[in-house]
Protein backbone atom coordinates (compact mmCIF):
# COMPACT_ATOMS: atom_id res chain seq x y z
CA UNK A 1 0.00 0.00 0.00
CA UNK A 2 2.14 2.56 -1.08
CA UNK A 3 4.97 2.08 2.10
CA UNK A 4 7.81 0.73 0.00
CA UNK A 5 7.51 3.27 -2.54
CA UNK A 6 7.28 6.07 -0.27
CA UNK A 7 10.71 5.30 1.27
CA UNK A 8 12.41 4.82 -2.22
CA UNK A 9 10.21 7.00 -4.17
CA UNK A 10 13.71 9.36 -4.89
CA UNK A 11 15.44 6.47 -6.67
CA UNK A 12 12.22 6.06 -9.23
CA UNK A 13 12.35 7.68 -12.58
CA UNK A 14 10.72 10.59 -12.70
CA UNK A 15 7.69 9.77 -15.35
CA UNK A 16 7.00 6.77 -12.49
CA UNK A 17 7.43 9.49 -9.51
CA UNK A 18 4.59 11.22 -11.57
CA UNK A 19 2.34 8.20 -12.27
CA UNK A 20 2.67 7.75 -8.15
CA UNK A 21 1.86 10.90 -7.49
CA UNK A 22 -1.48 10.79 -9.40
CA UNK A 23 -2.30 7.43 -7.90
CA UNK A 24 -2.28 8.66 -4.54
CA UNK A 25 -4.28 11.54 -5.12
CA UNK A 26 -7.19 8.91 -5.99
CA UNK A 27 -6.26 5.91 -3.96
CA UNK A 28 -7.02 6.93 0.07
CA UNK A 29 -5.09 4.01 1.26
CA UNK A 30 -1.89 4.13 -0.91
CA UNK A 31 -1.85 7.69 -0.48
CA UNK A 32 -1.64 6.93 3.40
CA UNK A 33 1.07 4.26 2.52
CA UNK A 34 3.09 6.81 0.32
CA UNK A 35 2.97 9.24 3.20
CA UNK A 36 3.90 7.12 5.90
CA UNK A 37 7.06 5.77 3.74
CA UNK A 38 7.78 9.43 2.78
CA UNK A 39 7.63 10.27 6.57
CA UNK A 40 9.37 7.92 7.57
CA UNK A 41 12.54 9.40 5.15
CA UNK A 42 11.71 12.78 5.51
CA UNK A 43 14.85 14.35 6.61
CA UNK A 44 17.44 12.63 3.67
CA UNK A 45 15.17 13.88 0.75
CA UNK A 46 15.89 16.72 -1.10
CA UNK A 47 14.28 20.74 -0.32
CA UNK A 48 12.31 20.66 -2.98
CA UNK A 49 10.87 17.31 -3.05
CA UNK A 50 10.14 18.22 1.21
CA UNK A 51 8.20 21.15 0.12
CA UNK A 52 6.19 19.35 -2.39
CA UNK A 53 4.96 16.78 0.20
CA UNK A 54 4.32 19.81 2.71
CA UNK A 55 2.22 21.61 0.12
CA UNK A 56 0.46 18.38 -1.11
CA UNK A 57 -0.39 17.48 2.98
CA UNK A 58 -2.73 20.68 3.18
CA UNK A 59 -5.17 18.86 0.22
CA UNK A 60 -4.75 15.36 0.31
CA UNK A 61 -5.89 13.73 3.70
CA UNK A 62 -4.63 10.16 3.25
CA UNK A 63 -1.04 11.86 2.42
CA UNK A 64 -0.61 13.88 5.73
CA UNK A 65 -1.88 10.74 7.80
CA UNK A 66 0.56 8.44 6.48
CA UNK A 67 3.19 11.32 6.59
CA UNK A 68 2.69 12.20 10.17
CA UNK A 69 2.89 8.15 11.09
CA UNK A 70 6.04 8.57 9.48
CA UNK A 71 7.34 10.87 11.29
CA UNK A 72 5.47 10.35 14.15
CA UNK A 73 7.33 7.15 13.79
CA UNK A 74 11.09 8.19 14.03
CA UNK A 75 9.99 11.41 15.95
CA UNK A 76 12.91 10.77 18.37
CA UNK A 77 15.42 10.76 15.95
CA UNK A 78 14.27 13.72 13.84
CA UNK A 79 16.87 16.85 14.02
CA UNK A 80 14.98 19.59 16.38
CA UNK A 81 13.53 22.08 13.54
CA UNK A 82 11.93 18.93 12.24
CA UNK A 83 10.43 18.29 15.33
CA UNK A 84 9.14 21.88 16.33
CA UNK A 85 7.97 22.18 12.38
CA UNK A 86 6.19 18.77 12.85
CA UNK A 87 4.36 20.43 16.22
CA UNK A 88 3.13 23.42 14.44
CA UNK A 89 1.93 20.99 11.95
CA UNK A 90 -0.10 19.08 14.23
CA UNK A 91 -2.00 22.70 15.19
CA UNK A 92 -3.05 22.95 11.71
CA UNK A 93 -3.98 19.49 9.85
CA UNK A 94 -6.03 17.07 11.73
CA UNK A 95 -5.33 14.26 9.63
CA UNK A 96 -1.43 14.80 10.02
CA UNK A 97 -2.13 14.97 13.69
CA UNK A 98 -3.82 12.08 14.17
CA UNK A 99 -0.99 10.21 12.44
CA UNK A 100 1.54 12.11 14.23
CA UNK A 101 -0.16 10.25 17.28
CA UNK A 102 -0.39 7.07 15.58
CA UNK A 103 3.23 7.10 14.71
CA UNK A 104 4.22 8.20 18.48
CA UNK A 105 1.23 5.14 19.32
CA UNK A 106 3.63 2.83 17.40
CA UNK A 107 6.72 2.69 19.35
CA UNK A 108 5.56 4.19 22.78
CA UNK A 109 6.71 1.20 24.68
CA UNK A 110 10.27 1.81 23.42
CA UNK A 111 10.19 5.16 24.30
CA UNK A 112 12.42 6.69 27.76
CA UNK A 113 10.33 8.15 30.27
CA UNK A 114 10.37 11.81 29.71
CA UNK A 115 9.87 10.92 25.16
CA UNK A 116 6.50 9.18 26.85
CA UNK A 117 6.14 11.78 28.89
CA UNK A 118 6.11 14.49 25.69
CA UNK A 119 3.49 12.15 24.19
CA UNK A 120 0.61 12.17 26.86
CA UNK A 121 1.58 16.41 26.76
CA UNK A 122 1.39 16.52 23.26
CA UNK A 123 -2.07 14.00 24.05
CA UNK A 124 -3.59 16.73 26.33
CA UNK A 125 -2.98 19.73 24.02
CA UNK A 126 -4.14 17.91 20.31
CA UNK A 127 -7.61 15.62 20.37
CA UNK A 128 -6.36 14.55 17.01
CA UNK A 129 -3.11 13.39 18.11
CA UNK A 130 -4.83 12.03 21.24
CA UNK A 131 -7.10 10.26 18.61
CA UNK A 132 -4.20 8.64 17.19
CA UNK A 133 -2.09 7.94 19.87
CA UNK A 134 -5.60 5.92 21.62
CA UNK A 135 -5.96 4.18 18.34
CA UNK A 136 -2.37 2.64 17.77
CA UNK A 137 -2.25 1.98 21.79
CA UNK A 138 -5.37 0.08 21.93
CA UNK A 139 -4.58 -2.32 18.67
CA UNK A 140 -0.96 -2.98 20.21
CA UNK A 141 -2.45 -3.61 23.73
CA UNK A 142 -2.11 -7.25 24.70
CA UNK A 143 1.57 -6.74 23.21
CA UNK A 144 2.93 -3.97 25.79
CA UNK A 145 3.64 -4.12 29.39
CA UNK A 146 1.48 -4.48 32.27
CA UNK A 147 2.57 -0.86 33.48
CA UNK A 148 2.50 0.63 30.39
CA UNK A 149 -1.49 -1.32 30.06
CA UNK A 150 -1.89 0.70 33.19
CA UNK A 151 -0.73 3.82 32.44
CA UNK A 152 -2.70 3.90 29.41
CA UNK A 153 -6.30 3.07 30.91
CA UNK A 154 -5.62 5.81 34.22
CA UNK A 155 -4.63 8.28 31.19
CA UNK A 156 -7.96 7.44 29.57
CA UNK A 157 -9.99 8.29 32.56
CA UNK A 158 -9.03 11.91 32.19
CA UNK A 159 -8.25 12.33 27.93
CA UNK A 160 -11.63 11.78 26.50
CA UNK A 161 -9.96 11.42 22.95
CA UNK A 162 -7.23 9.08 24.26
CA UNK A 163 -10.63 7.04 25.61
CA UNK A 164 -12.06 7.26 22.07
CA UNK A 165 -9.21 6.13 20.11
CA UNK A 166 -8.71 3.16 22.23
CA UNK A 167 -11.98 1.91 22.08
Amino acid sequence: SGFGIGRSFTFLNVDLQHKIWRLMQTNFLFAVGLGWGLGFVFPYLDNVLQKKILRSILKEPGLATGFGWGLGFMFDYLPKDLQQQSKLLLLNNNQFAFGLGIGHGSLFKYLNPVSQEKVWKMAEENVQFALGVGYEMGYLFNYLPVEIQQNILSKSKINYSISKGLG
